[in-house]
């Protein structure tokens, strides 16, 4: 989504024009747009994701357990580059404001900084949408296996995760996003007639 940010800001000119003249609602854009790339997207990911996995050769008995949790960390990651590149001025901006954020939340997913980490910011962990899906992924994929656990919990701090929590705050801060962007669509970096 952050090599897409030119596109959205070149096509948000065109929403922007186009929801003022009330051809439709800033809303009915992000859903339709979701719809659209969603799909286009959701079929890239499951073509590269299954090529990854079959050259791994692990065996297929948990490729739908990483497949859905890939696909949730797709989904509020779209979700954030969206927003930012709604709000932004430029491409230029946009990139520059999108790369702290994505770096943040690579950061903090678990496997630079985990829960077990000396730094005061580890608590940015239990908010951080990758953590949650890599600790889902990890529990999904060792949660069976209790040396397997032991080490994953040593190293990275992971717990069986509570999964209506981790759910909730995915699919809270997509719709978060999701509202920055109409936001963004609405009131800011309006086209002057």
């Amino acid at each position: 989504s952050h090599n897409l940010m030119p596109l959205l800001i070149l096509e948000r000119t065109m929403v922007v024009i186009e929801t003022g003249e009330k051809l439709y609602s800033p809303w009915a854009f992000v859903f339709a747009h979701f719809i659209e790339m969603g799909s286009i997207a959701f079929i890239a990911n499951t073509l590269y994701i299954s090529v990854m996995w079959a050259f791994g050769q692990i065996g297929w008995a948990y490729f739908h357990l990483v497949f859905l949790q890939l696909t949730l960390a797709w989904f509020v990651m779209d979700s954030m580059a969206s927003a930012i590149a709604a709000l932004a001025r430029t491409v230029d901006t946009a990139q520059a404001i999108g790369l702290p954020p994505i770096l943040i939340s690579i950061m903090f997913s678990g496997l630079m900084v985990n829960k077990k980490s000396n730094s005061p910011m580890r608590v940015l962990c239990n908010v951080s949408p990758l953590y949650w899906v890599n600790e889902m992924m990890a529990w999904d994929l060792y949660g069976h296996d209790p040396e397997a656990w032991a080490s994953l919990n040593f190293m990275f701090g992971f717990e069986k995760p509570d999964r209506l929590v981790g759910l909730t705050l995915i699919f809270g801060q997509a719709a978060v996003f999701r509202a920055l962007q109409v936001f963004g669509l609405t009131y800011l970096n309006r086209v002057q007639k």
